[in-house]
Order: structure tokens, then C-alpha cells, then sequence
């Protein structure tokens, strides 16, 4: 039985090291950890590919969660020419 949470009910504590990351229907990444700034909760995404950047996206961006994968209301170009690889402050 896999565990499914959409929409606005998604929360950070379902969001766990570990979990794939998926933009449209590209698997971008890993969850390595959340971050809380400023009471905004940030997933710190370890994407694949080369270089093996990290990245910061909201956890606002997340449309759902099913089992081990966390799906972004993003696709994969929406991720390019924004400031996601920097850290938030806090």
C-alpha cells in the first residue's frame, strides 16, 4: 500500500531524507534534509547529473507525495535561471 498526501495537505514532516525528487516527469534529485527559515520549509535537494549541484526549493513547490517520491509543481526548466542553489538565511 503506497502513502499518498496532495495538495495543500503536504507537509514538511512527510518529506524524508532519502526520497526522489521528480520535476514534470524528470527525477531530479534526492532529499538530503528540510530547512526552516523564517517559518518557510525548505527541501535541500541533492540533483543529479553533472556537477551533482544542491538545491533549496520550497516546500510550497511540492504537489504531492507518493511513497518514496516528492512531486514538484515545477517542471525541470522552471528549476533553470532561478536562485536555488542558494542557501537561505536564517
Amino acid at each position: 500500500m503506497r502513502k499518498e498526501t496532495t495538495g495543500t495537505a503536504v507537509a514538511s514532516h512527510q518529506i524524508q531524507r532519502g526520497q526522489q525528487v521528480i520535476a514534470g516527469t524528470e527525477d531530479i534529485g534526492e532529499v538530503l534534509d528540510v530547512h526552516i527559515r523564517e517559518g518557510v520549509h525548505y527541501m535541500h535537494i541533492l540533483r543529479f547529473g553533472p556537477g551533482g549541484d544542491e538545491i533549496y526549493v520550497p516546500t510550497q513547490a511540492v504537489k504531492q507525495v507518493v511513497g518514496n517520491h516528492v512531486y514538484l509543481e515545477l517542471t525541470p526548466s522552471e528549476l533553470l535561471g532561478q536562485a536555488w542553489h542558494d542557501r537561505p538565511e536564517g
